[in-house]
């Protein structure tokens, strides 16, 4: 009996169900639409402007204070003669963990094939960190 029960409340419940969907539908866009308002730019579409924005406050908000002095300082030193090669190199470098990172500025790891290269001889010279007293 309880099972005729449970089973006439679930077909309540879902008879319901086809007009509420539009509804709980469009309440799903508009959140969505309030989190990720479109049309949003493609990553090619983004200026160099803004990609070197956004690759600032990356370097200086890693997490701990080391990793921002090292990789912020790196960017606030050398960003300025940046062209396209050198900001994807640091974009792609933005996605390596902290500890990696810093183990190749300080040559105690091996710097992987796809880091390696100048810019990252000139973060092993490690003579951009100004630590503030």
């Amino acid at each position: 009996m309880a099972s005729m029960a449970k089973q006439s409340c679930v077909q309540k419940i879902c008879s319901h169900l086809p007009d509420q969907l539009p509804i709980m539908a469009m309440m799903i866009k508009v959140e969505v639409n309030r989190i990720l308002p479109y049309p949003r730019p493609m990553p090619d579409q983004i200026s160099f402007e803004t990609r070197i924005a956004r690759c600032k406050f990356r370097g200086w908000h890693r997490g701990t204070r080391e990793a921002d002095y090292m990789i912020g300082g790196f960017f606030d030193r050398y960003h300025a003669s940046w062209g396209e090669t050198e900001l994807a190199w640091y974009e792609t470098l933005l996605d390596e963990e902290d500890v990696d990172i810093m183990a190749w500025a300080l040559k105690t790891q091996d710097v992987p094939d796809h880091i390696d290269g100048d810019q990252m001889e000139l973060m092993m010279r490690l003579d951009y960190v100004e630590i503030p007293r």
